[in-house]
């Protein structure tokens, strides 16, 4: 068929069709050229590194950022593989972003170092897709993080820091909010109550407080105050317990200045108060010692004392207050105070401890002895500060010591006392029993029987005199027992009249009447004598006087109590004891029963006479006043309770005939002359006596002839065998051989030991006929009896 040309408008049309269509794909490649330029300008103007990259990381462009940072043209850098040129590495690097991508499929930035860079970036990767789904091209964009990098490695490491500082405290530090609900606590508190902090974030801490109003009050002084220092709580442990907490504690406000809770740091004190209760019991425990012992002072090397215990203060009587910083010589006041021998000074020089015996005189005139001894006071460093000083009140020693010395003193002059009497009595044994023998042969009423009588009361007399001697000088407990005082003040005056000058004149009113009294005679005795020794003494300038002694009877009644408080209503027996002496001065006669005062001179008395009279007194339940003047003498008044019932013993009733015999005696004594007189006086009463004056002799005799003798009479004190250990040989021969002991004195035989040494009779010089004969008599009838009744006993 043949072609027709269209018809002109439809050409027309298709002209202007197709010139519209070019129009419009200019304009489409004019906008797409403007897009790329667009693209391309962008692309440059990126601040960071930008670069395509195909899927083999080939660089197929890069911005003028990247070109400038690694200094090459897009030239030089087209075809290069993109970690070639930034990492400088054959391979990719592990954490390449587009590396990971096609391994994870996870498009995800990296921070990676770009080596040519020297700086650390963060490099994302995008990929391009084509229409088929497979990666065209890749956009790699690093953006420079290298400060921000530093500073957040530096925050990571504050952080860190900062972390393990929170997980290491020791104190717990805690958040709350304004209802007291924990929302941040540190680890710590598992060391202080045994909760992790997770059992705790979000719990109330009322929970914990033991007393909840102790949270109610931490809160308000908090609201008060901004704040809170050492606020002490007690907390409830997981276990049970409780720890003691203390707390610095801080409102929390939001930028309002509204509160919106507390921060605060808690640290376990309860160790530490536990220390500080043991540390303040120790100190009232050294401040009750400090204050309980002996007067104790501390003084620093100024002399100033720094502390006085209450004992100090007492005695020297000053307040402690007033003590603390005065020096110490203006209050002790030694004689060796403000000396070179001050003890203070050796102290603080050679820092050795050192003491020495002081004696002083208090505020009411008491004279007291003291031992001060001093040591060093050092600080932490050992460095000598001050010294520390004890006061010692020896006074009661000393006084002791005085008494033992005295005790030692009597029991020598005892001593002395009993060797005297021992010879003195042999001699009145010679002188009494010839006078007797004497009187014996002389006819009654003659001027020389006369005569021997005066010989024998004088012999009586002195006899009496050793026997007191030889009682004073015993240290046996004293024999209470009834007592008649006339005889004993009797014998005192007669001894007094031998002593006393003849210028004295001495006065005796003895009452008439029986007066007994429980005592012991020998101790009533010194009582009696050390007044009347006092009184001579107070007579002794003048060498004249009157001393008068008066015994009667009172009665006291309900009243007596109020002026003699140690008394009771009764009948007392008053002795009396006055001089016309010097007298005692007022301010003295309150101290004349203390122990060593005295008046007296050095060397005329010990001060003890007073003091043992006082004594004795009221060891019988009596009381001792006196009354004295200066210049008008001094009385004195014992006052004894008198006792109603009692026994003297028996009386001596009337002269019997001396007790006779014929047995065969053995006699033994060292004294000759006592020798003679006994066996004259036996051998008159018909025994038949063989004397020796050597205890061996006398032992070789009767083991002679044991069978020949029926007696055994032995003095105590010889020479070679004591009369005791002669009694033991003797009765080894003979067990059931009698022996009597004689002796003028010994601490070793009395009656109750001569009966547990199986001696059958004790006499003590010297010894009278009567006592001689009736010892011996008697002892001979105890063997026979013996005999008697051993024979009755044997059978048949």
């Amino acid at each position: 068929m043949p072609h027709n040309p269209p018809p002109h408008n439809d050409l027309t049309q298709k002209i202007a069709a197709l010139e519209k269509e070019i129009e419009t794909q200019k304009q489409a490649a004019d906008r797409l050229q403007k897009i790329k330029n667009d693209w391309e300008n962008i692309f440059h103007a990126i601040g960071h590194p930008a670069m395509i990259i195909d899927p083999e990381f080939n660089v197929i462009s890069a911005n003028q950022t990247a070109l400038k940072a690694v200094g090459m043209s897009m030239d030089e850098m087209r075809g290069k593989k993109c970690h070639e040129v930034f990492h400088q590495l054959a391979e990719p690097p592990e954490c390449c972003p587009y590396g990971m991508l096609l391994k994870t499929g996870k498009n995800e930035p990296a921070e990676m170092i770009m080596e040519a860079l020297g700086r650390i970036h963060l490099v994302s990767c995008t990929p391009v897709m084509s229409s088929s789904g497979r990666i065209e091209k890749l956009i790699h964009v690093a953006t420079d993080i290298t400060d921000r990098y530093h500073d957040r490695q530096a925050l990571q490491k504050s952080e860190e820091k900062y972390r393990r500082i929170f997980e290491s405290i020791q104190d717990v530090y805690y958040q709350t909010d304004i209802t007291g609900i924990i929302h941040v606590i540190s680890p710590s508190v598992k060391n202080i109550i045994g909760y992790d902090p997770d059992e705790l974030i979000g719990q109330s801490v009322l929970d914990f407080y033991k007393d909840p109003e102790a949270r109610e009050m931490l809160t308000q002084e908090i609201i008060k105050s901004g704040y809170v220092q050492n606020f002490n709580v007690e907390f409830n442990t997981k276990t049970g317990g409780t720890v003691i907490g203390s707390l610095n504690s801080r409102m929390i406000s939001d930028g309002d200045g509204q509160a919106i809770g507390f921060e605060g740091i808690i640290r376990d004190v309860t160790d530490h108060r536990k220390v500080e209760e043991e540390v303040t019991k120790a100190h009232q425990e050294l401040s009750q010692i400090f204050n309980a012992t002996v007067p104790m002072c501390v003084i620093d090397h100024d002399y100033h004392f720094v502390r006085v215990n209450d004992h100090f203060a007492d005695f020297f009587g000053i307040e402690k207050e007033t003590a603390v910083g005065m020096k110490c010589h203006d209050i002790c006041q030694w004689p060796i105070c403000q000396t070179e021998s001050c003890v203070l000074k050796k102290i603080l020089n050679s820092e050795t401890p050192d003491e020495y015996e002081i004696s002083r005189e208090t505020a009411a005139g008491k004279k007291i002895s003291c031992i001060v001894a001093a040591s060093p006071f050092r600080d932490i460093d050992g460095r000598t500060i001050g010294a520390v000083e004890t006061i010692a009140d020896i006074t009661q020693r000393t006084l002791l010591e005085e008494q033992l010395r005295q005790a030692q003193r009597i029991e020598s002059i005892g001593t002395l006392a009993g060797g005297i009497a021992h010879d003195f009595n042999n001699i009145l044994s010679a002188i009494i029993g010839f006078t007797e023998l004497s009187l014996d042969d002389t006819e009654a009423g003659t001027m020389l029987h006369d005569n021997l009588t005066e010989i024998m009361t004088a012999g009586n007399r002195a006899r009496d005199l050793v026997q007191q001697i030889l009682a004073f000088s015993r240290h046996d407990e004293s024999e209470i027992r009834p007592v008649q005082i006339t005889p004993i003040v009797k014998e005192v005056v007669k001894m007094l009249r031998a002593t006393i000058p003849s210028s004295i004149q001495i006065n005796e009113t003895l009452c008439p009447e029986k007066l007994i009294v429980n005592a012991d005679p020998t101790q009533l005795h010194q009582v009696i004598v050390n007044l009347a020794t006092n009184a001579k003494q107070a007579m002794a300038e003048e060498e004249a006087g009157v001393l008068e002694i008066f015994v009667n009877s009172i009665f006291f009644d309900e009243d007596i109590e109020n002026q003699y408080p140690d008394l009771t209503p009764g009948d007392y027996v008053c002795i009396t004891v006055s001089d016309t002496g010097t007298g005692i001065l007022k301010a003295d006669l309150e101290k004349i029963f203390d122990p060593y005062f005295t008046t007296k001179q050095k060397g005329d008395g010990s001060g003890l006479g007073l003091f043992v009279v006082h004594g004795i007194v009221k060891k019988y339940r009596g009381a001792i006043t006196v009354y004295s003047e200066p210049g008008k003498g001094t009385t004195f008044h014992v006052y004894l309770p008198l006792i109603k019932k009692y026994s003297l013993g028996k009386p001596s009733g009337t002269f019997e005939p001396l007790p006779t015999g014929t047995e065969h005696i053995l006699m033994v004594d060292d004294e000759p002359t006592i020798l003679k007189m006994q066996q004259q006086v036996l051998e008159r009463l018909g025994y038949q006596v063989v004397s020796r004056v050597s205890s061996l002799e006398a032992l070789e005799a009767f083991r002679g002839s044991p069978e020949k003798f029926d007696l055994v009479i032995t003095d105590m004190t010889m020479p070679h065998i004591t009369g005791d250990r002669l009694s033991r040989e003797i009765k080894k021969l003979v067990p059931d051989m009698p022996v009597v002991l004689c002796t003028g004195f010994s601490e070793k035989v009395d009656d109750s030991r001569a009966s547990a040494l199986h001696i059958d009779g004790f006499l003590m010089k010297p010894v009278n006929q009567a006592q001689l004969a009736n010892i011996v008599r008697s002892v001979l009838d105890s063997r026979v009896r013996g005999k008697d009744e051993s024979e009755a006993d044997l059978p048949g």
